[in-house]
């Protein structure tokens, strides 16, 4: 039941497809409070390896949420039938803009 409740309050980052301009600190900050969270919720011991615990509760870490949610929304607007979002995911300005680097930088370099 904790896991339950842990994924439907705990592991809904709305939006987190489209936060390009957050800094390196905050994403850490935010990385930290999930774990943290997690571990009082278990009540695992401080010294506790966070991936193991989320694998063993079948429960997403930070990291794989955001990925997940990036993926899935460039495949929304990559088979969008909207002309409006299909000019612009054919355009240059796409591939070059900030929030397509910092796409390709969760998904392809962490």
């Amino acid at each position: 039941m904790k896991c339950l409740l842990f994924k439907a309050f705990c592991c809904s980052f709305y939006w987190c497809h489209l936060w390009s301009n957050c800094t390196k600190e905050s994403c850490r900050r935010l990385k930290v409070a999930h774990n943290r969270v997690f571990r009082n919720l278990m009540k695992l011991r401080r010294r506790t390896s966070m991936s193991q615990s989320f694998i063993k509760y079948n429960v997403s870490h930070s990291d794989v949420i955001i990925r997940k949610s990036i993926l899935g929304f460039m495949k929304r607007i990559t088979l969008s039938n909207n002309d409006l979002v299909c000019t612009l995911v054919n355009s240059n300005h796409y591939f070059n803009s900030s929030l397509f680097r910092y796409w390709a930088f969760n998904l392809f370099t962490k």
